[in-house]
């Protein structure tokens, strides 16, 4: 009988073979290298494919892949393929009308890539199709950290800031603040949109942070 490989089926049995044997190694200017194992790239991918998932994305599906050469770029293609969606990648230095055109030949029903592109080409009126307009942040945190964010009608998700200050302390002018340092240290996209001020974090009986209930406390606002 003739073996039939998928890409899914080969991230797995590449996963349960290699293990923790660098999948994917990368360098960003002024940073260390960072990689990604067979597992870890597993892993990855399922997690983003339940990420879209939860964002309405079904088998079936085309996903616009607006994204440079990248880890993004990688985990992404695996995530929408893993799950039966189709992954249609775009040259994301192409102009916005020639994105316009092929997001709307293809009937695409969801668009990740750069913010800036995303709230441009929602504006742009020739892309009914598409549902939801996602961005790579949100698809990163869902990789290397686990983060939490709120929904978004446009982004599917935007960061929020849980803090936790003294009684004393004055909520405006520390947002204030953190918000100052935010604009030095942190690229627009990954700058909290909202900041939620906090008596405590909810944690596990080991002392891990509940990331569900801070979830569940920004879908409640």
């Amino acid at each position: 009988m003739e073996r039939i490989f998928t890409y899914p089926a080969i991230i797995q049995a590449q996963a349960e073979r290699r293990g923790d044997a660098p999948y994917l190694v990368w360098k960003l200017d002024g940073e260390e290298p960072a990689s990604l194992s067979y597992r870890a790239y597993a892993d990855a991918c399922a997690a983003v494919a339940t990420w879209l998932k939860d964002s309405g994305i079904r088998p079936g599906h085309r996903v616009a892949l607006a994204l440079e050469n990248s880890p993004e770029m990688v985990v992404a293609y695996g995530a929408v393929t893993s799950m039966g969606a189709i992954a249609v990648p775009i040259n994301p230095t192409l102009s916005l009308p020639e994105m316009a055109f092929i997001l709307q030949d293809v009937e695409a029903s969801a668009f990740i890539g750069a913010p800036d592109r995303a709230e441009a080409l929602a504006a742009h009126g020739d892309v009914a199709s598409v549902e939801r307009w996602l961005t790579p942040d949100v698809l990163w945190r869902r990789v290397a950290s686990g983060g939490e964010g709120a929904p978004d009608a446009l982004k599917g998700e935007i960061p929020v800031a849980f803090v936790r200050i003294d009684e004393s302390a004055d909520p405006a002018a520390v947002q204030a603040e953190l918000e100052a340092l935010c604009r030095e240290e942190l690229a627009p996209y990954k700058r909290p949109r909202r900041y939620h001020f906090v008596d405590a974090f909810p944690k596990t009986s080991t002392g891990k942070v509940l990331r569900r209930e801070l979830r569940q406390m920004t879908a409640a606002r």
